[in-house]
């Protein structure tokens, strides 16, 4: 068995009979030290590289500086998320963890205009609203340029204050716009 950094991804060689067995141990032993349920799930190897081949962001081609983050469900989701037209993430990251101090994700979609904010926002992801219209209007960095959030609603912790984390999301926004292919 062997992890993969601090993703909580485990991967391991077990009979295939053998793996739902493990998937239930596995949720009992984490249960048991973090104090609450948590669901473990299993995929195989054919599994993942049919879920590779599907690749649904194929449309937004990565260089070396992206990163994709992947969430695998046990289900099948209640919502379907359409495929973009244009879609751009940018994010200022933290040196030692590398995840994002402030990230942005804009998209274009045929039902409208997305610029989601990760990072940021002192409970959790948030939309620019703002942005969202402005971009409709208009895809390009320009029509966002002198756009800005309120850091009233946003956190302060070590790495950055809610000003400068309102001043990221103007930057990383445009980057993101810049980026979107």
């Amino acid at each position: 068995m062997q992890t993969y950094l601090t993703t909580g991804n485990v991967s391991f060689a077990a009979r295939p009979a053998a793996v739902r067995g493990i998937a239930r141990k596995a949720e009992a032993a984490i249960g048991e030290v973090v104090g609450r349920r948590t669901e473990v799930f299993v995929r195989t190897v054919d599994e993942l590289l049919a879920l590779q081949a599907l690749d649904p962001f194929r449309v937004a081609p990565l260089t070396v500086e992206h990163e994709r983050i992947v969430a695998f469900l046990d289900h099948e989701p209640a919502v379907t998320l359409p495929i973009p037209k244009k879609a751009g993430y940018a994010k200022f990251k933290n040196p030692a963890s590398r995840f994002a101090i402030v990230g942005v994700f804009v998209a274009q979609t045929a039902g409208g205009v997305r610029v989601a904010v990760t990072g940021a926002g002192a409970n959790g992801v948030f939309r620019v609203k703002a942005m969202e219209e402005a971009l409709s209007k208009s895809w390009s960095p320009d029509a966002i340029k002198d756009m800005s959030v309120p850091a009233g609603d946003l956190q302060t912790d070590l790495h950055a204050s809610a000003e400068y984390r309102a001043h990221l999301v103007s930057v990383m926004a445009l980057r993101a716009v810049a980026a979107a292919q």
